[in-house]
Order: C-alpha cells, then sequence, then structure tokens
C-alpha cells in the first residue's frame, strides 16, 4: 500500500492494485518467499469498471507501447529487498495488534 501511495495513486486505486496481486500473485502475502518465485510486475489501466488495473508480467516493449499511447504504466518489483522490507512491516503490525489485543 505505501509503495502505491508514494506513487501517487489514490487509496481505491491502491486497494485495487493490492486486491489484483492477492488474487493473481498470493505467493506474495507469504511471509517468507524464495528468490525463485520474484518476478517484475506492471499494471496497466483496462476498461473494465469491475477490473480498472491489469497485471501482468513487465514487459519494457508493452510498456513502451503504453506510454506512447497516453496510458499509465505502473511499475512493481518484488525484489528481495521489497520483500525484506514487506516482511519487516508485517511483522511489525502484527507486533503492533498483539500489543494492542493484550
Amino acid at each position: 500500500m505505501e509503495h502505491f501511495l508514494s506513487i501517487g495513486l489514490n487509496f481505491e486505486m491502491c486497494h485495487v492494485a493490492l486486491e489484483t496481486l492477492r488474487k493473481r500473485e498470493p505467493w506474495l502475502f507469504e511471509e517468507s518467499v524464495t528468490e525463485d518465485k520474484m518476478k517484475r510486475l506492471m499494471f496497466l489501466p483496462s476498461k473494465s469498471p469491475e477490473q480498472p488495473l491489469q497485471l501482468a508480467e513487465f514487459d519494457q516493449q508493452a510498456a513502451l507501447e503504453a506510454l506512447c499511447e497516453g496510458q499509465t504504466v505502473i511499475p512493481f518489483w518484488c525484489d528481495s529487498e521489497a520483500l525484506l522490507q514487506a516482511v519487516r512491516v508485517h511483522q511489525q503490525l502484527r507486533d503492533n495488534l498483539s500489543n494492542f489485543s493484550h
């Protein structure tokens, strides 16, 4: 969520992006992720009101074509540093919730 907000998406689009990732790439939300699962993805706008963002493997040519057509391209790298940060945030949230519930 922090990443998507930091690049200027509104809360609603951030939620759509996260839900799309949760459905298509559930391994991103696991506590431990192996490096072989990591990949580069991108979101492209779609014409569907039910699913306004389309998730695809990052393709430089497709991204360039979309940009030339005036579309927004949102790259999403799920590299080891990003995943380590996500795991740390997940653990901190879990700890905070645990402390709050006691």
